[in-house]
C-alpha cells in the first residue's frame, strides 16, 4: 500500500514506538466503557459530532473509541489523518481539511465519504515519549480552534494515558493472580483432592484433542455441567464453545507450550438452560511429560460476571451523573476523595471559578484555593466524608481572582455526598448558585 502521508510524519525509529504501543496489550480488544465515557465527552465538550481514541500501529490505525461513526474500528495507516499526530507533541488542527495540501493527506473516508472538514487531535504519549495514538474531535463544517480548547483537548489526552496505564496496571494484577493459581494447582496436579476442594475453577484436558480428563466441582460449577463431561473432548462437553476463538487458543497453547491469559473474558456458556454471557479471568498452562513435551492443559478461571455487571452499573451511574454535570446550567463539578481533586467540573462553575476546565481538572481544591476561603469552608467539605450528609451553605460572600481581574460574588452552595459501593462517601457534587445580582436588587 502506497503511504501518502509525508515522511516527516513518521517516527525515525517506529518499530520501538509501535514496541511501546503493544506493551498495552490494547490492539484489537473490544470497547471498553471507560475510554467511550472519555470520547463521549468530548463530543459534549466541543460541540462536534464526532470523537475516535486511536492507536496508531505499523500498519492499521485501531479505534479503541468511536462516538459518531461507530461502524469503524480499523483504518489502513497510510490514509489516515490521525497519524498526522506522529512526531509532535502538540496539538493538531485542520480547520478546513478540503484545503489542505493533498500529499498530507488522503483520507477518502472522512473527506470524501462523510464530508468532515475539522479535525483536532492531541497525541497520547506515553511516559517514556512515544507516541502511541490519539485522541480527536471531527466536525462537518470548517471551524477555529481556540487555544482553550487546545488545553482541554491536551488535558483528555492525560486523562485516557492515565486510564490506558491503569488498565494496563491491572492486567500485570490479573496475570499474577491467576498465574500464582495455576502454579499452586501445577505443584498439586496429581492431588486430585486438593484441585477438587480448590476455590478457584479447575480443569485438566488431555493431549490434542482436549479430553477433559478433571473437572472440579467449581468448573463444573461455571460450566454448567455434569460430571458427564469427563472423557469427552472439550469441544463435545461444551459444544457452544464452537465458533469462539477458545479451542484455537488451547490449540496454540498445545503447540507452543506457551502460557495464554485471559482478563475479563466474555465466554458464551449454556447455564441453566439458556446461552449466557460469563466473563472469567483465566489460564491455559500446558503441562510437560518426562520429555518435556506437552500432554495435557491445566485450566485454572475465576468467574467474575457479578462484577463486570457491578462494575457496568456503576459506570453507567458515573456517565449519568457526568452527564447531568455537563449539561446544567448551574455551576456544577464533582470533587474525588479528600483531597478534593476536581473530576469532572462544566463551564457555569469555570465561570464562577475565574479558571478554564484544564486548569482545574486532575487538580486539588487545596492547591488551586491554598487559603479556601474564596470558595468555601475546608471544614464543611471534610465533614461530609463523616457526617455522610448533604451541607448548604447560603449566600456565601467571596472574591475571585481571574487575568480578567477580580470580582465580588454572592453564591448560594449545596454539597452532595456520593457514595461508592461500599457505601463509603467517595465524591462530593458541588452544585453552586451566583445570587449576586438578586441580593443587589434587594437593596
Amino acid at each position: 500500500m502506497e503511504n501518502k502521508l509525508a515522511a516527516g510524519n513518521l517516527s525515525a525509529d517506529d518499530n520501538r514506538r509501535v514496541e511501546a504501543l503493544k506493551r498495552y496489550q490494547i490492539l484489537n480488544t473490544p470497547p471498553e466503557q471507560s475510554f467511550d465515557n472519555i470520547a463521549r465527552l468530548a463530543t459534549q465538550i466541543f460541540d462536534l459530532p464526532v470523537s475516535l481514541i486511536s492507536f496508531i500501529d505499523t500498519e492499521n490505525v485501531f479505534l479503541k473509541s468511536n462516538m459518531g461513526v461507530e461502524e469503524i474500528r480499523n483504518s489502513p495507516r497510510s490514509n489516515s489523518i490521525c497519524a498526522m499526530a506522529l512526531g509532535k507533541d502538540e496539538v493538531t488542527v485542520v480547520e478546513d481539511i478540503p484545503k489542505m495540501d493533498q500529499h498530507l493527506l488522503a483520507d477518502p473516508l472522512l473527506v470524501a465519504e462523510m464530508g468532515f472538514k475539522f479535525y483536532a487531535g492531541a497525541p497520547l504519549i506515553t511516559y517514556d515519549g512515544f507516541t502511541i495514538g490519539t485522541i480527536c474531535v471531527i466536525g462537518r463544517d470548517a471551524r477555529t480552534f481556540t487555544e482553550k480548547e487546545t488545553l482541554m483537548l491536551k488535558g483528555l489526552a492525560r486523562i485516557v494515558m492515565d486510564e490506558i496505564e491503569l488498565r494496563l496496571r491491572g492486567i500485570f494484577d490479573a496475570e499474577k493472580k491467576v498465574l500464582d493459581a495455576a502454579r499452586i494447582a501445577q505443584q498439586n496436579f496429581n492431588n486430585e483432592s486438593l484441585i477438587a476442594n480448590a476455590p478457584m475453577a479447575i480443569g485438566i484436558l488431555r493431549g490434542r484433542e482436549l479430553i477433559v480428563e478433571l473437572a472440579n466441582p467449581r468448573i463444573l460449577e461455571v460450566w454448567g455441567k455434569s460430571e458427564a463431561v469427563i472423557g469427552k473432548p472439550l469441544k463435545e462437553a461444551l459444544p457452544e464453545l464452537e465458533g469462539q476463538a477458545f479451542l484455537q487458543i488451547l490449540d496454540q497453547v498445545f503447540t507452543t507450550s506457551v502460557p495464554y491469559y485471559g482478563e475479563e473474558v466474555c465466554v458464551l456458556l449454556i447455564r441453566n438452560g439458556h446461552l449466557e454471557d460469563v466473563y472469567f479471568n483465566f489460564v491455559y498452562q500446558p503441562l510437560q511429560d518426562d520429555e518435556g513435551m506437552t500432554s495435557s492443559i491445566m485450566i485454572v478461571a475465576t468467574e467474575v460476571t457479578e462484577e463486570m455487571k457491578a462494575r457496568q452499573v456503576l459506570q453507567n451511574h458515573k456517565l449519568q451523573l457526568e452527564t447531568m454535570v455537563m449539561n446544567s446550567a448551574t455551576g456544577m463539578a464533582i470533587y474525588g476523595g479528600r483531597e478534593l481533586i476536581v473530576e469532572t467540573v462544566n463551564q457555569p462553575m469555570c465561570e464562577i471559578m475565574g479558571k478554564t476546565a484544564a486548569e482545574v481538572l486532575g487538580k486539588s481544591l487545596f492547591d488551586l484555593y491554598p487559603d479556601f476561603d474564596s470558595i468555601a469552608s475546608t471544614d464543611v467539605l471534610r465533614q461530609i466524608f463523616d457526617t455522610r450528609k448533604t451541607a448548604t451553605l447560603s449566600e456565601i460572600k467571596i472574591t475571585v481572582n481571574s487575568i480578567s481581574g477580580s470580582r465580588d460574588m454572592i453564591l448560594n452552595i449545596s454539597y452532595v455526598p456520593i457514595f461508592d459501593d461500599n457505601n463509603e462517601v467517595h465524591q462530593i457534587m458541588a452544585s453552586i448558585n451566583d445570587i449576586t445580582h438578586n441580593i443587589e436588587g434587594r437593596y
